[in-house]
């Protein structure tokens, strides 16, 4: 948790805590992680539904995507709907492409397009 003498509280995005008394740039900067995390989260599930498309077993995606070791387990966290799940890196959403036999920016552009038009990246629907 971050203090400052004139803006009140900020306390970080993922604890799903609202910014009290801020303004500026903090307030803009909280919108953008939380925008940042909207996209996330569709990103994960657009790209589960994809794996259900292709008949591929979540188990084995996960495993293709995060090792062998424990790509299950880590798979079933990113998909989590629990405490917002895992965060992505950019190297595994590029596994992930290539799991799903496409090119990354063209996953990560049908998915914007799609999550755009489904709507899950409004900053303002209910959690």
């Amino acid at each position: 948790m971050l203090s400052y003498p004139l803006i009140g509280t900020i306390r970080p995005v993922m604890s799903r805590t609202i910014c009290l008394k801020t303004v500026g740039p903090h307030v803009r900067y909280v919108e953008a992680m939380e925008k940042n995390l909207l996209f996330e989260r569709a990103f994960v599930t657009i790209v589960a539904e994809m794996v259900e498309q292709k008949g591929m077993s979540h188990s084995d995606f996960g495993r293709r995507v995060f090792g062998e070791t424990s790509g299950v387990r880590l798979w079933r966290w990113c998909r989590s709907e629990e405490n917002r799940g895992r965060r992505l890196m950019l190297g595994e959403a590029h596994a992930m492409a290539a799991a799903l036999d496409t090119d990354f920016p063209s996953l990560v552009w049908k998915i914007s397009n799609e999550a755009t038009a489904r709507g899950l990246l409004e900053t303002n629907r209910p959690n």
